[in-house]
């Protein structure tokens, strides 16, 4: 996909479409540009996108894999349903956040205008980082409500959670950070986001730790506790 940006129910009629992976000059994926493609699995966000609209990829079910690239992705509103139903029929979807991305847009997920209703939700179950991640920010609500949460790397990068970021995410049981304890207590992180300080955080360490705590390292690739 070359250009400038996507229109409004661009792919309306490709309801078997299953991949979407070249963004190599997109900067603009429109509202309702990915609207129902229930066959969709796996889609990658490119790094020069900057914004996106409303229901962009409302209702695809299917979703299983997404790679958000977006080096600098303007800060989404409320009620925005960019995500609504995504990934809502499968076993889960898993996240990978580009190493080039600076912040994860407020509001990025949010769920429909229902008050604490998750039932329409994102399917999201976990969340990774690229290797010598540079993000510093997760935005105000990011996640709200991504009640399939479970677990979630945090980069040593990261410097601030914003109001909210992970409210809600009721099945959230496992952080993984890439710091120490020390460097997790400069993190600046906002109210309401009890779920995120409650999990169980696991401290990198590439070597088998000699004290005693919670401790993870990768393992072919794959996350593994000591």
């Amino acid at each position: 996909m070359d250009g400038g940006t996507t229109y409004e129910r661009m792919f309306d009629v490709c309801h078997s479409l299953t991949e979407i992976v070249r963004w190599s000059a997109i900067d603009e994926i429109t509202e309702y540009a990915f609207y129902g493609l229930t066959g969709l699995e796996c889609v990658t966000v490119g790094e020069c996108v900057g914004s996106m609209g409303k229901y962009a990829f409302y209702g695809c079910t299917s979703m299983e894999e997404l790679y958000f690239n977006a080096v600098a992705m303007d800060d989404l509103k409320s009620r925005n349903y960019v995500f609504y139903d995504a990934g809502r029929y499968h076993g889960g979807m898993t996240l990978t956040v580009g190493a080039k991305v600076k912040k994860i847009p407020a509001y990025l997920f949010y769920p429909d205008s229902s008050y604490f209703n998750s039932s329409h939700s994102p399917n999201i179950v976990s969340i990774v980082f690229g290797e010598n991640s540079i993000c510093a920010s997760i935005g105000e609500s990011a996640f709200y409500l991504c009640s399939s949460l479970t677990s979630v790397m945090i980069p040593v990068s990261i410097t601030s959670v914003g109001y909210g970021a992970f409210w809600y995410c009721r099945s959230l049981s496992n952080v993984y950070y890439f710091g120490g304890y020390e460097d997790w207590g400069k993190i600046g992180i906002l109210a309401k986001n009890t779920e995120l300080s409650n999990a169980t955080r696991y401290y990198y360490c590439e070597m088998s730790p000699t004290p005693d705590g919670n401790f993870w390292h990768f393992e072919e690739g794959a996350i593994r506790v000591w």
